[in-house]
């Protein structure tokens, strides 16, 4: 897991933490609700190997980076539940989405699927023999063409 209770109690108090998600059913709420961000935002920049959330026991498992990110996320949509603005000091952590999720923050102890990645690419084999069927129009730009010298 990313986050906890009581990894948001040590970060922001017991008492701001039970004004935000007064009942364990709303505070397990929006731990999940950031939970499913950061793992869109780690998935996005090619973390797959830090999704699901439950790939790590225990926060302590997590590397504090995505830990960060995660309570960010949690911080946002706690506030915006209860209709107050996320404070300004709480708005570094909520960027940090945001920077994984377009590549400016790297998580070192993470590897990357370079086909996931921001900018990666995957692509497979294929035939240099194109049949045209059904009235589908021929593929222009493949192996045999470039090989032939037709370009």
């Amino acid at each position: 897991m990313y986050i906890d209770e009581s990894y948001l109690q040590n970060a922001i108090g017991s008492a701001k933490l039970a004004a935000l998600c007064p009942t364990s059913d709303e505070l397990a709420a929006v731990i999940a609700q950031a939970h499913a961000e950061t793992e869109t935002a780690l998935q996005n920049a090619g973390y797959t190997g830090a999704v699901p959330h439950t790939t790590y026991a225990t926060v302590a498992a997590c590397p504090a980076a995505i830990s960060l990110a995660a309570f960010g996320a949690f911080m946002e949509l706690a506030y915006g539940r209860n209709d107050l603005e996320l404070p300004a000091a709480y708005r570094a952590y909520a960027q940090k989405l945001d920077l994984i999720r377009t590549g400016r923050m790297e998580i070192p102890s993470v590897t990357k699927s370079v086909a996931r990645a921001v900018g990666g690419v995957s692509f497979t084999e294929s035939s240099s023999s194109v049949t045209v069927s059904d009235g589908s129009r021929p593929q222009i730009f493949n192996r045999k063409a470039f090989s032939d010298g037709g370009f």
